[in-house]
């Protein structure tokens, strides 16, 4: 009958379906999985949905009360279902997939988990071997995640080059690569690296990787202080067009706004349109970024640099 398990995934479900949440959970870029006092093989937290309880609710209880997750950050994945001949006869039955980030734990477990293991690879016996693996490799796709740990030793020779290259470019190169790979960094590398950069754009890219681990509670602050700094630069350098194309780019606020759709985000990603759209025609569309942080070019350099001359001539004579 095993084999006969059939699991699926969707994007929406009718919450009064959702019975389950499953945790996909790592701690210091390690898996963590549970060991049951009454088996000798290893799952992902999760458990039943209680009457009444918001899914996401269920998934922080069942981390805290399976992991002894103290300090974590948790967010949702996607809808799954599972199908087996010999269970709830026969019937289609769901649950929600979260990820979570656990940076501290308890001493002690209080529930049925004899004790949590932090593991570099997925184990050799898994309590629900069919279903299980499949949840974490779905998880993995649509969170981006790659865990190989030779990807942890580039990040982190990444890192140290970054805190000790004193060249502003070179520098924030370093941090665009770190933050497309932020599952390998930290939150304290990207809250240290927010104070150290000084340009908002720059401020942006750690802001991206510090949202992958951050709530939107935590975030805020950070954003707001920027979207304040953005507010002053209309004042001091009404036709900086480096800054807004940069802070436009497809890898920082439009995939901020896509992926999280925090408030923060929509409001200093207003508040930067505001201020591009007031500047004039000549100095916008002329670079951007994509959504891999690939440089493209929207209008000739030349063209560019002959208009931005021409509109400095026109306004010294107006004067």
């Amino acid at each position: 009958m095993e084999n006969n398990i059939q699991v699926k995934f969707y994007d929406t479900v009718e919450d009064t379906r959702i019975k389950f949440a499953v945790i996909v959970s790592r701690s210091d870029g390690k898996w963590v999985f549970c060991k049951h006092k009454e088996r000798d093989t290893f799952e992902v937290p999760g458990g039943h949905r209680e009457p009444g309880e918001a899914v996401i609710d269920t998934a922080g209880r069942e981390l805290r009360e399976e992991t002894g997750a103290v300090k974590y950050s948790i967010t949702p994945v996607c809808y799954y279902s599972v199908t087996t001949p010999d269970a709830f006869d026969g019937e289609e039955t769901f649950g929600g997939l979260f990820f979570a980030e656990i940076e501290s734990f308890e001493d002690e477990l209080h529930s049925e988990i004899e004790s949590i293991r932090l593991m570099d690879d997925l184990p050799d016996r898994w309590t629900y071997p069919l279903i299980q693996p499949l949840l974490i490799e779905e998880a993995c796709k649509r969170k981006h995640l790659d865990f190989d740990p030779g990807e942890r030793a580039l990040v982190e020779d990444l890192i140290e080059k970054y805190f000790s290259q004193k060249d502003v470019v070179k520098r924030h190169d370093l941090l665009k690569k770190i933050t497309f790979k932020c599952e390998f960094a930290s939150k304290e590398f990207f809250d240290k690296a927010y104070k150290k950069e000084r340009k908002p754009e720059e401020k942006l890219t750690a802001l991206r990787g510090l949202a992958y681990y951050a709530s939107e509670q935590e975030v805020e602050p950070y954003a707001d202080k920027l979207r304040e700094a953005v507010m002053k630069i209309s004042q001091s350098t009404p036709y900086a067009y480096n800054l807004y194309e940069d802070m436009r780019a497809g890898y920082l606020l439009p995939y901020l706004v896509k992926t999280y759709n925090y408030r923060c985000f929509i409001e200093l990603g207003d508040q930067v349109e505001k201020q591009y759209e007031a500047m004039p025609d000549v100095f916008k569309n002329i670079y951007s970024f994509d959504e891999n942080g690939e440089f493209f070019q929207i209008r000739d350099p030349k063209e560019v640099n002959r208009s931005i001359s021409e509109f400095f001539e026109r306004k010294r004579a107006a004067n």
